[in-house]
């Protein structure tokens, strides 16, 4: 009889000790299963985000390529415009100095004939 409560005994810690399992065992469930949904929403938001991001991304590159090509066209225009100034440049001074060579020309002409000549005429010869 007292091995048999012994064993009673025992039966009723040992099922004691697995119902506190079970208990804790469902404890950790719901925590693992809580965790779980978060890590879910998680990987959403991740996801939504990474979306947008490369959205963005693209809203970027785009804006990136039009502000690199009219910073190009910007510099063209502006090279070109800058040739044409030289060019235009280079004519004036062309037509200036072909006007002083004419001058100079003339000026010797007229001193050859024993015509007087200005000193702006001389310094024209100079030249």
């Amino acid at each position: 009889r007292t091995q048999l409560k012994q064993v009673d005994s025992d039966a009723e810690a040992a099922h004691g000790q697995i119902v506190e399992h079970a208990r804790k065992s469902d404890e950790h469930h719901a925590r693992i299963q809580e965790l779980s949904k978060k890590a879910d929403f998680l990987r959403q938001e991740i996801s939504k985000a990474m979306e947008i991001l490369g959205d963005k991304e693209d809203a970027f590159e785009e804006a990136s390529g039009d502000y690199h090509r009219s910073i190009r066209e910007a510099r063209a225009v502006e090279t070109a415009e800058r040739e044409k100034t030289v060019a235009e440049k280079k004519e004036v001074e062309k037509a200036q100095a072909m006007s002083a060579k004419e001058k100079a020309a003339q000026a010797l002409e007229d001193f050859k004939k024993g015509k007087k000549i200005s000193l702006l005429d001389i310094q024209a010869l100079n030249s």
